[in-house]
């Protein structure tokens, strides 16, 4: 960045680069996967619909192979057949007629005979028509589905008996069309594999051959497609074929098509727009309130440079700058002071040294002055205080050393000092037993991690007992780890007081305080990990216990 443009101008540069730039950046990005997830969800939604039809469909299309099977397998039918006298017609066309009467996609039912040269034909609407001569094209029909007179025909072939021909209502299926909705196509074709419509959007198409521009997409497999029809762009969609090889052909104008795409397009190019715009607003108007105070700050700092002494800057807000500007004044003020009696000042300073030298107590001094205490108490056969001042001393070393990590054996012994001048106070109130593994004594563990719990153990855990209060220490390996149990049989600790400690407020009460046990099971996490830490067991009135769960670590270097 160059070092010719002024503050205000880095500011709103970096602003732009750190800020604005990477939010315009990663709204881009964002857009264009959304972008590409729509279209991949609207093609996948028109792949759902066709789905759905082509399911109805098949249904429809089962229920009227249904319908041949049945009665084509019918014994009244065979009866029929074998023998056309009046009183088995009469059975025969009773039998379809109840059959076709509740079913809404059978208009009728043609029967040709073995000889086939004649027709008999049974209408929904309850008419009936025996001994009709066969049409020449009849004859040559095999089993399948056919479109005759813009009508789809079922046909069954029933061995040499003669066949079954059901004439089904095309209305149907093209109701069954115009029940997609516009925007997902403009225009459906159900056809068959010769590209004669069975069906469309559009009233009486059925026979009629498909639009010259659809053809290719009938040998295409199941896919959405995009291509130039009637000079526009369409999103042409082909299903899987029904049951009996039938297709659907969804097409409709890739604007329309894409409208809800083209629309968020629209609305998400608006907003970068909008927020770049804004942001650059925002931006500059904040940069140059920022900037102003420290342009004044210059300002008053090139007069007091050039010897102005009665420079000053109003403070108007409460921030880092007022603050500086604050700072300014003190100086300003702090100079003319100076000025006016310089050697006073530095009289006054080098006396506060000296006197702050003065307090400065080495901490080997007060080593030295405890053992001389020790030794004095036991020349003069006070070996208690004596006992009491060794421990100080070796506690006071122990604090004071520099180390982070420590032996376990090293631990102990500090704690052993901690618990006699406990003891000594306390007396007979009070006893500490060790149990420590000696396999774990040269394992590491952070600087008086244990004292904290065993004091809130001996302190605060024997408060309102009147007999003996004992707490053991033990140390103890816990598959690849070690646990470290201090257990007291004081007052314990109330459910409640036990539910905050746990949840890490910092609570006091007459039985533990929390804040030291919450600062021991926050430095076991920071060492060793959130695996490790700290248990706590209580019943009130009878004792507490606590398991520190932490990691062997035999090199301090590698925590």
């Amino acid at each position: 960045m160059s070092n010719r443009l002024s503050f205000e101008k880095k500011l709103i540069l970096t602003v732009i680069l750190t800020i604005l730039l990477p939010i315009i950046i990663t709204i881009i990005l964002m857009y264009n996967i959304w972008e590409n997830t729509l279209y991949q969800k609207t093609d996948e939604y028109l792949k759902y619909v066709a789905d759905n039809i082509i399911i109805k469909l098949d249904k429809l299309i089962a229920d009227v192979e249904g319908a041949g099977i049945y009665i084509s397998e019918h014994e009244i039918l065979n009866d029929y057949l074998k023998n056309d006298n009046q009183t088995n017609a009469d059975k025969a066309c009773a039998l379809i007629k109840n059959y076709i009467s509740n079913n809404e996609i059978i208009n009728a039912v043609y029967i040709i005979g073995e000889n086939v040269e004649t027709l008999d034909i049974i209408k929904k609407s309850g008419e009936t028509f025996n001994n009709f001569t066969i049409i020449e094209s009849y004859k040559k029909l095999k089993e399948g589905w056919y479109i005759k007179q813009y009508v789809p025909f079922y046909i069954k072939n029933i061995g040499e008996k003669g066949k079954i021909i059901i004439e089904v209502n095309a209305d149907i299926f093209y109701q069954s069309l115009n029940e997609i909705h516009y925007k997902q196509a403009k225009e459906v074709y159900l056809v068959n594999n010769l590209g004669q419509l069975i069906a469309s959007k559009e009233w009486n198409t059925t026979g009629n051959i498909i639009p010259a521009e659809y053809h290719s997409f009938l040998t295409k497999g199941s896919s959405v497609y995009e291509n130039i029809i009637s000079s526009e762009n369409h999103i042409v969609l082909v299903s899987e074929e029904l049951s009996n090889g039938w297709k659907l052909i969804f097409s409709t104008p890739r604007l329309e098509y894409l409208s809800d795409v083209l629309f968020f397009q629209y609305q998400m190019t608006a907003c970068i727009l909008v927020i770049a715009v804004a942001g650059l607003i925002i931006i500059v108007y904040v940069s140059k309130q920022l900037t102003r105070p420290l342009k004044d700050l210059a300002n008053e700092m090139n007069k007091f440079g050039q010897g102005d002494l009665n420079s000053h800057l109003e403070i108007r807000t409460q921030d880092e700058i007022a603050s500086l500007n604050h700072t300014f004044n003190q100086m300003v003020g702090d100079m003319k002071k100076l000025i006016e009696s310089e050697y006073e000042q530095k009289v006054l300073k080098q006396n506060a040294e000296i006197r702050s030298l003065q307090m400065q107590i080495n901490p080997h001094f007060l080593y030295n002055t405890l053992d001389t205490i020790n030794w004095l108490a036991r020349m003069r056969g006070m070996d208690d205080v004596g006992d009491i001042t060794a421990s100080l001393g070796r506690l006071m070393r122990y604090s004071l050393s520099k180390k982070k990590y420590v032996q376990i054996k090293e631990e102990i012994q500090n704690l052993k000092d901690y618990v006699e001048i406990q003891e000594i106070r306390y007396g007979d109130k009070v006893s500490v037993i060790f149990q420590v593994d000696k396999e774990l004594n040269t394992f590491y563990i952070p600087k008086l991690l244990i004292q904290p719990i065993v004091e809130n153990a001996i302190v605060h855990g024997i408060e309102g007992k009147v007999d003996e209060s004992t707490v053991f220490v033990k140390v103890e390996k816990s598959a690849q780890d070690i646990n470290i149990i201090i257990e007291d049989n004081g007052i314990g600790i109330s459910p409640e007081t036990l539910d905050k400690i746990l949840s890490k407020e910092d609570t006091k009460t007459s039985g533990h305080t929390s804040i030291g046990i919450t600062n021991v099971n926050k430095r076991i996490q920071m060492v060793y990990g959130k695996e490790y830490g700290m248990h706590i067991d209580s019943i009130q009135g009878k004792g507490t216990k606590i398991t520190l769960h932490i990691k062997k670590v035999s090199d301090p270097l590698s925590i």
